[in-house]
């Protein structure tokens, strides 16, 4: 038993440190200090360089802002591809069904501005609030990069929340949480609108 104890640990020990310790914290989208690292991740694993018409960069739950997937569309021989790092693993481009971005531009991926989504997090709660305070809770659950025809990236995003009014419930076996999303746009000018 000694002997079963001592390799799991050994085993344990190693796969630690060959993860590296930053691997193991959750990297939060709705975080300053985490969002370097989330791109840095998105451009060692899809490609710094790769030219890309959207880029999409979602939480691993509707409650939550921990970062787990990052979807790409591009242009590649006159056809639309989609590709995703998803659960820490790149998966195989794939031809999208429907070919619908074939004129829009396409910059890197390292020319997104990945910066500007803690503080638009944050000024979006400012605007719920400002609104109502029913709300609580609030995470960053998806953010969405699009590039047009004029390489001009314009951006949308989805924060969710509680309700303060509601609990979680059991129905049958399962715990429930209700959520509410918050869609937001910017405008021409780069001016927060919440969509309604």
């Amino acid at each position: 038993m000694k002997n079963i104890l001592k390799t799991f640990l050994a085993v344990l020990v190693l796969t630690l440190s060959s993860c590296g310790a930053d691997a193991l914290v959750p990297k939060n989208l709705d975080n300053a200090d985490d969002i370097s690292k989330i791109k840095a991740t998105v451009e060692e694993k899809l490609g710094a360089d790769k030219m890309v018409n959207k880029l999409i960069l979602r939480a691993d739950d509707y409650l939550s802002s921990q970062f787990e997937r990052a979807q790409i569309t591009y242009i590649r021989d006159g056809k639309e591809y989609s590709q995703d790092y998803f659960l820490k693993v790149v998966n195989d481009p794939k031809k999208s069904i429907i070919q619908r971005n074939l004129h829009d531009g396409a910059i890197k991926i390292s020319e997104f501005n990945f910066e500007q989504i803690p503080p638009s997090f944050n000024k979006a709660v400012e605007i719920i609030k400002s609104e109502t305070d029913e709300y609580h809770d609030f995470v960053m659950y998806e953010w969405e990069f699009v590039v047009d025809k004029n390489n001009k990236v314009t951006s949308t995003f989805t924060l969710n929340g509680t309700k303060k009014s509601e609990g979680s419930h059991m129905e049958g076996k399962s715990i429930v949480t209700n959520y509410y999303e918050f869609e937001f746009t910017f405008d021409k000018d780069g001016n927060l609108q919440l969509e309604m």
